[in-house]
């Protein structure tokens, strides 16, 4: 087992070391406040060797700052390196998708003064590959080879640019480069990076790590050994249970007293769909390190994630009431002075220590969108209003009025959240934190620090201690607590009502059966008394023995037979009537008892008769009740959901009377965190400081999210088991290896993506990856195009389902309802993804799907002139209809069709001098894999291709993964724009017109050819 785990980590570090470096992105300026000059240098641009930035850009404050110019050499194109290794690998795959992000071949540093600062040379390991590929295909040879060269190249650097950097120098060490690493391509362009530090800041003056985000931490776990959590990750589950539609695991799974304290405060009426509670369930209750859920778009990921937040957030809660000073619950552990200023440590007791809560993913928007959306108020149940503001009087609406009522007596600094989401929606609470880079969190944290008009975070816990008596605490104590036994009391009496339930059915049994026994002991005695008749009949019809015989004694031998069976039978007669007895009067004795279960089950059923109550019946899990079952959820009433939900508000209450008590030590924490980067992590108490201010973060926002690239950097100095609960979001978009880091930091972990969405985006090509895998002996699941987190996480986990009826795909817990996309959208997914598994709540209301019929031939690779001039109509015209750019999407699977489209919009609306438009375009024009997890009203397509690229288009249905995400982005109308006659052939795309003919509206369809007419004109 040893073995396989550090195969398969050996094998994702060199799998990292092969990606090729991407160029800085060459957007911002440096303020011209910075130099001497007074004017704005950008940032990173074009350079020629010739040029001496150093004694051009002189900084006016060279005694705080210092400066660092920093040359990116011989940069190229993606495609070019993916042209390459095809060519070296003899494959004839067409690449369909060019990919023009800039990689760079090698890099170093030079100071103010122009000269090299030592060990900033830097050259990716794909450089190295690519020259000696050719000879060897010994991977593991290469690292040690690699890093020797490595070595002997930072000694040439040194000799070189003995006394600066010049022109003749760099050609002198581009000389030396040649010799051991690839040559350049053809037509390669030199960068420069200005970067302006803060003397004062150690580590930001360290080197910048060029290698591979994850590299690191992979060496870091294969130096330590894996934790748990990653051992059950990269070893898998031998054990499966499938889970769907599993009647007896499911009502185990959803007994009450398995039911989660807490549940994030949605209106009562949205209850999460079977599924949805089941995983819940598991990930709460369930023994396992690691759990996954698998769940098509628009199932309810996020959404059962959020009552598993709500529940942690509760958990901790608990914990902080067992303090009847909450100060107590901090301890000193030392001081220090950073900066010239003083500051006192302090350790979080461990009881509170085991709720820190993190949000990852590769899709940087994905966990940005979880933080910026759960501070918001409308994410928290609000009572529904007529048009004259009075409340609707639906079902529990007076619930959802509570809820809002002790939301606006919670008051959880809603405007320092709205401050840090930097949102125009209204916020209700301070939960979430958008973490990551750097810069997000210091944005969050002098966020917390600063006034910036209103009173700073820390100011407010300032003013309400001082308003805060120990009483207050007291009494928030004793409401939570008195709501937590409420709550307890409502679960154990629904199950004592299920059991209840389950014990009058079991009596039902029962009884049958003795009824049953009844009848056969009936019919048995009728049987012995005709028998008896019977013998009777025959010893007086039998002849008188002679007289001698019965002088002897010796009788007959027929009428001895039937002496004995007359015996016998009146032997069963009685042991018959004994039994016939026995079970009368067990039968009363459980008529009695099935009457007074009744009664007390009656009574408790008039209690839920208005509670929305689901039994798990046999008729609520049959077969042909699929549909209703996935979407009603069993052993819940409101009343108990809507004080789950305000537990969750109070427990957030709790959290805030104890951050105003500790206000003195947040506030300090919160500073010294602000500075962290001045401590020495290769002291171990500095490193024991950083972790309890890490404690101190995870206390004020319960939350926080990040991406995968930013993780190591983040938890920088903080090792394993650190995070208590990670969950990895749109896991089916993030290559394996990217989430070693984050598992091995954490304790338990919660994978949620769909592996039939956009696949993670891979820059090494896959031939490359073929043969890393066969030199590892490895499955694909670990190395490959489709090789994801989702995918190793459904392989662990043991609670799951198989995709297919061929039983080739093992998955987490499946989600099979969904809330976003009318028909056709629904039905098109639903279809060529999922095997017609989903189920629509909403099937009264039907959307538009039409395809606009649009031919043409390519310009530049796919993109199709005619249909760009058609899609930048429509914008024009619903630019004109309402005065403002339109809520909707338009994407396509190529990003030359994406340029030419945002080309053409941008011609067609130049004119009219449009405000922010390159905004709206970046936001809303785009290739597919760019528009996971987003969703618009309307959604347009654009194919792209012609005859002559239906290579490129056979791609886009080669799997149904792009088709899938185009059409579920789409909530009410969906347009596809292309050749009908040549797509409505091909795979996945017959589908699409199919079910854009089913739900077809000819008024709608009449508008669209009038358009498409006059953008032809």
């Amino acid at each position: 087992m040893v073995n396989k785990m550090n195969t398969v980590l050996e094998s994702w570090y060199l799998l990292e070391s092969v990606q090729p470096k991407e160029l800085p992105k060459l957007e911002g300026a440096l303020e011209g406040k910075l130099f001497m000059h007074q004017e704005k240098v950008p940032k990173i641009a074009p350079i020629k060797l010739t040029e001496r930035p150093w004694e051009k850009h002189a900084l006016n404050d060279d005694k705080k700052n210092s400066i660092r110019f920093q040359y990116y050499m011989n940069s190229y194109e993606q495609w070019q390196l993916t042209e390459e290794l095809r060519a070296h690998f003899n494959s004839d795959e067409e690449i369909h998708v060019k990919d023009t992000s800039r990689k760079y071949s090698y890099t170093f540093s030079v100071n103010e003064e122009g000269k090299y600062i030592e060990d900033s040379l830097f050259i990716p390991f794909v450089q190295y590959l690519l020259k000696v590929l050719e000879n060897d295909s010994n991977y593991g040879n290469f690292l040690e080879q690699y890093k020797v060269i490595c070595r002997q190249m930072e000694k040439e650097a040194i000799a070189i640019f003995t006394d600066g950097v010049s022109e003749e120098k760099i050609h002198e060490l581009q000389h030396q480069y040649n010799r051991y690493f690839r040559k350049p391509f053809e037509y390669t362009y030199h960068y420069l990076q200005i970067t302006v530090l803060n003397k004062n800041n150690q580590n930001e003056n360290e080197q910048m790590n060029r290698n591979s985000f994850f590299i690191e931490d992979i060496e870091r776990v294969l130096q330590n050994g894996v934790n748990a959590t990653l051992k059950d990750f990269i070893l898998g589950s031998e054990k499966q249970i499938d889970i769907d539609n599993n009647r007896v695991l499911i009502e185990q799974i959803l007994q009450p007293k398995n039911l989660p304290l807490g549940r994030w405060p949605s209106p009562v009426a949205h209850r999460l769909s079977l599924m949805q509670q089941v995983a819940v369930n598991r990930i709460i209750n369930g023994d396992e390190r690691l759990h996954s859920v698998n769940g098509p778009p628009g199932t309810g990921k996020t959404t059962l994630l959020k009552d598993v937040f709500a529940n942690i957030v509760v958990q901790r809660a608990i914990e902080m009431t067992t303090f009847e000073d909450p100060t107590t619950a901090f301890s000193k552990i030392g001081s220090l002075k950073l900066n010239n200023f003083p500051y006192q440590v302090y350790e979080l007791n461990k009881k509170l220590k085991n709720y820190s809560i993190v949000v990852a993913s590769s899709n940087n928007g994905a966990v940005e969108n979880i933080s910026k959306d759960l501070p918001k108020r409308k994410e928290i149940a609000k009572p529904e209003k007529n048009d004259a503001g009075i409340i609707k009087p639906e079902v529990k609406n007076e619930y959802d009025q509570k809820i809002a009522e002790y939301l606006e007596e919670l008051d959880y600094y809603p405007s320092t959240a709205k401050k840090l989401i930097n949102h125009a929606d209204e916020t209700w609470g301070l939960f979430s934190g958008i973490f990551g880079k750097s810069k997000n969190i210091d944005n969050f944290i002098w966020g917390l620090l600063k006034d910036d008009g209103d009173l700073s975070f820390v100011k407010q816990l300032q003013r309400d201690n001082e308003m805060l008596s120990s009483e207050d605490w007291l009494k928030a104590v004793k409401e939570f607590n008195s709501l937590l036994h409420s709550i307890e009391q409502k679960k154990d009496d629904l199950q004592k009502y299920i059991e209840l339930d389950k014990e009058l059915q079991k009596l039902e049994v029962e009884f049958q059966s003795m009824e049953r026994n009844q009848s056969r002991i009936t019919i048995n005695l009728s049987r012995l008394l005709a028998q008896q008749e019977e013998i009777k009949g025959e010893l007086n019809s039998l002849k008188k023995p002679h007289f001698l015989l019965r002088i002897l004694g010796v009788k007959n031998q027929n009428e001895k037979n039937l002496r004995q069976q007359q015996t016998q039978i009146e032997q069963n007669l009685i042991e018959s009537e004994q039994e016939a007895l026995k079970i009368s009067r067990d039968r009363d004795s459980l008529k009695v008892r099935k009457e007074n279960i009744l009664q007390e089950s009656l009574k408790l059923k008039t209690e839920y008769a208005q509670e929305n109550l689901e039994l798990s019946t046999d008729k609520y899990w049959e077969d042909n009740n699929n549909d209703y079952r996935q979407q009603k959820v069993i052993w819940q009433t409101d009343i108990l959901n809507y004080e789950r939900g305000l537990l969750f508000l109070m427990a957030m209450k709790i959290h805030k009377l104890f951050l105003i008590k500790n206000h003195k030590i947040v506030s300090s924490s919160l500073r010294l965190f602000a500075n962290r980067k001045a401590l020495n992590l290769n002291s171990n108490e500095h490193r024991k400081y950083l972790k309890n201010l890490w404690h101190v973060i995870h206390l004020v926002t319960p939350l926080i999210s990040t991406t995968f690239a930013s993780f190591a950097n983040m938890y920088k100095g903080i090792e394993q088991d650190f995070i208590s609960h990670l969950f990895i979001d749109e896991a089916g978009q993030a290559s394996p290896q990217l989430a070693v880091g984050a598992l091995w930091r954490s304790q338990k972990a919660v994978i949620v993506g769909d592996p039939i969405q956009i696949e993670p985006v891979v820059t090494v090509d896959e031939t490359l990856l073929m043969d890393i895998r066969k030199c590892f002996d490895l499955e694909e699941h670990y190395i490959g195009y489709t090789a994801s987190v989702q995918n190793i996480a459904d392989i662990a986990n043991p609670y799951g389902t198989y995709k297919d009826e061929d039983r080739s795909q093992w998955i987490g817990i499946p989600l099979w309802v969904h809330r976003r996309c009318l028909n056709p959208m629904f039905s098109i997914a639903n279809d060529i993804a999922y095997d017609n598994k989903m189920v629509l709540v909403d099937t009264d209301k039907v959307g538009i799907g039409e395809w606009i019929d649009c031919v043409g031939k390519v310009s530049t690779d796919q993109y199709v002139k005619e249909q760009g001039e058609y899609v930048a109509q429509v914008i024009l015209d619903k630019y004109k209809e309402k005065n403002g750019l339109p809520n909707l999407f338009v994407i396509t699977p190529f990003t030359a069709v994406k340029d030419g489209l945002k080309k053409a919009i941008l011609q067609k609306l130049k004119p009219l001098q449009v405000p922010k438009l390159n905004e709206w375009l970046n936001e809303a024009v785009g290739t597919v894999h760019t528009f996971q997890g987003k969703e618009a009203d309307i959604v347009y397509f654009v194919t792209g291709t012609d005859e002559q690229t239906e290579g490129a288009a056979n791609w886009t249905c080669s799997k149904p993964n792009l088709l899938n995400v185009a059409a579920t982005r789409a909530k009410k109308e969906f347009y596809v724009v292309g050749d009908l006659k040549r797509f409505s052939k091909k795979n996945y795309y017959d589908k699409i017109v199919q079910y854009m003919d089913m739900y077809k509206k000819n008024d709608s369809f009449e508008s669209e050819n009038k358009m498409l007419e006059k953008s032809l004109n």
